[in-house]
């Protein structure tokens, strides 16, 4: 077997139509109901640095499949919540057109502070993204 070295995935869980107007450059699409059996198939528990990210704040599929993917045994496994309206807000690189509406609502909710502090386990903010991309930019 081929030795796997860490590896950064960062997943857009949408519907492809979402990810293909307005995407985190680099990032790859695993539709949300589709996510546990690509991950099984393609991705190595011990190796595979995992960050799961939708359209904003308002979408909670990133952080239940971090969940989830923690519960099959997943190690390396983030949600970032402000998802791709959050990241294209700030100016950081995207791919595509970005006319989704969702992408206005770039603001993280009212109270969204402490439940980030509760599963601080799985929740990563924009710059903690950052560090990750840049971390693994230099493992190349």
């Amino acid at each position: 077997p081929v030795e796997r070295k860490e590896e950064l995935v960062i997943v857009n869980v949408l519907e492809p139509k979402y990810h293909e107007d307005c995407a985190i450059k680099g990032s790859i699409n695993v539709p949300f109901e589709n996510l546990m059996a690509h991950a099984e198939k393609h991705w190595d528990k011990e190796k595979t640095h995992i960050v799961l990210y939708c359209g904003n704040y308002a979408c909670t599929s990133s952080g239940a499949g971090a969940r989830e993917l923690k519960e099959k045994g997943f190690k390396h496994v983030w949600a970032y919540e402000g998802g791709t309206a959050e990241w294209k807000h700030k100016g950081l690189p995207v791919e595509g057109t970005c006319q989704s509406g969702f992408l206005a609502n770039h603001e993280a909710p009212e109270g969204y502070a402490e439940r980030a502090a509760h599963d601080a386990d799985i929740i990563i903010s924009l710059e903690d993204l950052q560090k990750k991309i840049d971390e693994f930019a230099t493992k190349e």
